[in-house]
């Protein structure tokens, strides 16, 4: 386990301490460590989404690509299938 050498004090609504404390509870930890999972949780989630968007822009580069080229593009798709067999 990692050492804790940084504290910080935080203004929370009443909304956000229950959950703090809910999840806490649930997950059998400090609230600390609630706040340093939920900070791991949320950098993966956007780590996700970045690479989720790089995937849709390369989808549609490639879409233009093969509409610029006048290639059917269900017919490349059957062919890359097959091909895959």
């Amino acid at each position: 386990m990692a050492v804790m050498t940084h504290r910080s004090t935080f203004a929370l609504d009443a909304s956000a301490i229950t959950r703090l404390r809910k999840l806490a509870t649930i997950w059998h930890t400090s609230q600390a460590e609630v706040i340093r999972r939920s900070l791991e949780i949320a950098e993966q989630s956007q780590s996700q989404s970045k690479e989720i968007k790089h995937r849709l822009q390369a989808a549609e580069q490639l879409r233009k690509r093969l509409k610029t080229r006048k290639i059917n593009l269900d017919s490349w798709i059957e062919t890359a299938r097959e091909s895959r067999r």
